[in-house]
């Protein structure tokens, strides 16, 4: 049998050449749309000479089994009769597939929370890889080059390695508070300031601790900063927030700021606070 007279009889168990809107094919089948799908004669369509079976799983729709090759050849015959070409799913963006299949998922609290923080921070570890390997570096040409204080060339590139390393990781709460900005449609830049607000001494006493406690706090943190301890940080911040812990010094709305501070324990005398303030204002 020619491939044009197969083409024809499966036409007329489909309905005819009117009931078809169109054909086309993958890899081993012709890939028939119809009208009417009860037109479609499944039995005889199965006992046709060159058919191998159907696949009918589907209203208005028909998958003719013939194998690999002919089923291209079937389907260019289908458009030489003036049947257009069917547009199958699988030309369809497959990103915009997946998309689609992810958004019809349901999504659990937990998968929800990992996801989002997902998003937030995992932009951000390029950033903490190439703090990381600077760190490693500079660590690297200090144990192969023992008199590198005494190059000039040297110690600038050790000092440049370790300014990007603590730069990256002394902002981080900045970079993670820009994107949990954007991540929730608020402004990335006010989300920086916020982020940068906090610091060691924020979850260790806040407004309840000294100022000399506070700033012991940023020494130490500068001595020891690492990823790790950021994070620490980062999620201490929402503790404290949520908890409505250590907001005020006792006997304060909030807590005397570093200039009055000054002026009560007599560390500075107020001729000296009050120079300082106007130098402060030509600046």
């Amino acid at each position: 049998m020619t491939n044009e007279k197969l083409v024809e009889l499966i036409l007329e168990k489909v309905g005819g050449r009117d009931n078809v809107t169109a054909a086309t094919n993958c890899m081993t089948r012709l890939r028939i749309d119809v009208k009417d799908d009860s037109k479609i004669d499944e039995e005889s369509l199965k006992a046709l000479e060159g058919v191998m079976g159907i696949v009918h799983d589907k209203v208005n729709y028909v998958e003719v089994v013939v194998g690999p090759g002919k089923s291209r050849k079937l389907a260019d015959i289908c458009l030489a009769m003036g049947i257009p070409a069917a547009k199958l799913a699988t030309d369809n963006d497959w990103k915009a597939n997946k998309a689609a299949v992810k958004a019809g998922q349901k999504q659990g609290k937990i998968k929800g929370m990992l996801k989002t923080f997902g998003e937030i921070f995992i932009p951000l570890i390029p950033g903490v890889i190439a703090a990381g390997i600077c760190a490693g570096v500079s660590t690297f040409i200090q144990q192969l080059v023992p008199g590198w204080a005494d190059s000039k060339t040297w110690t600038v590139v050790i000092n440049l390695l370790g300014l990007i390393n603590s730069s990256f990781l002394a902002y981080l709460t900045a970079w993670a508070g820009y994107r949990a900005a954007e991540k929730f449609g608020g402004t990335p830049i006010l989300g920086g300031m916020l982020g940068m607000i906090t610091g060691l001494a924020q979850i260790n006493g806040r407004n309840a601790i000294s100022w000399d406690r506070k700033l012991s706090y940023d020494l130490q943190y500068i001595q020891s900063i690492s990823f790790m301890e950021d994070c620490r940080i980062f999620f201490g911040t929402f503790a404290k927030v949520f908890s409505h812990e250590d907001i005020t010094m006792e006997g304060m709305a909030t807590a005397l700021d570093l200039g009055d501070d000054l002026l009560q324990q007599n560390r500075v005398s107020m001729e000296e606070y009050s120079r300082k303030q106007e130098e402060a204002r030509h600046i």
